[in-house]
């Protein structure tokens, strides 16, 4: 333990990262402090090889988009900094952990913002196919409009992206993961999970505003994506059905938001000079998705009280999973 504060009391920033010398010098004083072993042969650490396979998924998603900005890609490299984040909420929940995560947070928002308003307008023109009695004509037109100006902008964050910064970026993450035995990831896997349950709980009671809903959702993201890691360290049967609740309440979530951001759009639509003239048409549908809404947040609602309490079934360290 007075290693380990021995090690954090080596202080930095990660802006300060993109230098090499400073990364070389850091990961040089970390491995001298501690001992750890070669990153490349914690083949047992879950956290790490997680980590890995988001940087690698990351970087496939970040290559084919420069290619095309196709919508599995442009979804996929949007999934992919959800779970990296998920990984930094982690370690940030880790005591005296010292390391400061702002600088490659703000990295990830240069693609994940641009990548989100091309995501949201090709999901209003694939739910906008399947409207009953709505004539598509100028909306598919108007949307198709929007996604256009948004790839391009798309493109130009893609190309202005730095990919060795990004690299070393990761491989400091990867050396501070590499600081904690697997015990002490997974007593605080449990407790950053536990956390996130019981935030859960408390934003998702009676949710009557919409930023209610949103916080819930990232809530039960991150709680699903260190879950994910967690039943490789504790598979079992009880573990294993929360998942599925967790899921499927932010299943339904994303739907919910979906129908919201396509009911925004038709609505904006309705109010353009030159956009749809038959206002009736426009309410009768938004109408009708505000009746789907109400439905799906019933559900939602139905799923987040029976959340329970603790997650029982991960067995981490007693005296940390249970301080909750």
């Amino acid at each position: 333990m007075a290693v380990r504060r021995a090690v954090f009391s080596f202080k930095f920033s990660f802006s300060k990262l993109l230098s090499s010398k400073v990364l070389k010098r850091v990961k040089n004083s970390i491995k001298f402090a501690t001992g750890i072993r070669r990153l490349d042969a914690m083949v047992d650490n879950h956290i790490l090889n997680y980590f890995n396979e988001r940087e690698k998924e990351f970087l496939l998603r970040l290559g084919n988009l420069k290619t095309s900005p196709e919508a599995e890609d442009i979804h996929q490299l949007r999934v992919e900094v959800k779970k990296i984040r998920s990984v930094l909420q982690l370690l940030d929940h880790i005591p005296g952990n010292t390391f400061e995560h702002k600088a490659f947070r703000k990295m990830l928002r240069q693609l994940f913002r641009p990548a989100g308003r091309v995501r949201e307008e090709q999901i209003n023109l694939n739910l906008a196919e399947g409207l009953e009695g709505f004539s598509l004509s100028g909306y598919r037109g108007y949307l198709q409009m929007r996604i256009d100006k948004q790839s391009g902008k798309l493109m130009r964050a893609l190309n202005r992206f730095d990919e060795n910064s990004f690299r070393e970026f990761n491989s400091a993450i990867k050396t501070e993961i590499g600081l904690f035995d697997e015990k002490t990831l997974r007593d605080y896997a449990g407790r950053f999970m536990q956390k996130q349950l019981s935030l859960v709980r408390r934003t998702g009671k009676e949710m009557q505003q919409k930023n209610q809903i949103h916080e819930t959702r990232k809530h039960l993201k991150a709680l699903r994506y260190i879950l994910n890691i967690a039943l490789e360290w504790d598979h079992n049967e009880e573990t294993g059905r929360f998942y599925i609740l967790v899921k499927d309440t932010e299943t339904l979530i994303g739907n919910w938001h979906d129908l919201e951001m396509l009911n925004r759009s038709l609505k904006k639509f309705g109010t353009k000079p030159d956009g749809y003239n038959d206002q009736d048409e426009i309410n009768r549908v938004t109408a009708k998705l505000e009746n789907e809404q109400s439905d799906l947040l019933a559900l939602i609602q139905k799923n987040l009280d029976s959340m329970p309490e603790k997650i029982k079934g991960f067995q981490g360290n007693s005296e940390i999973s249970n301080t909750y």
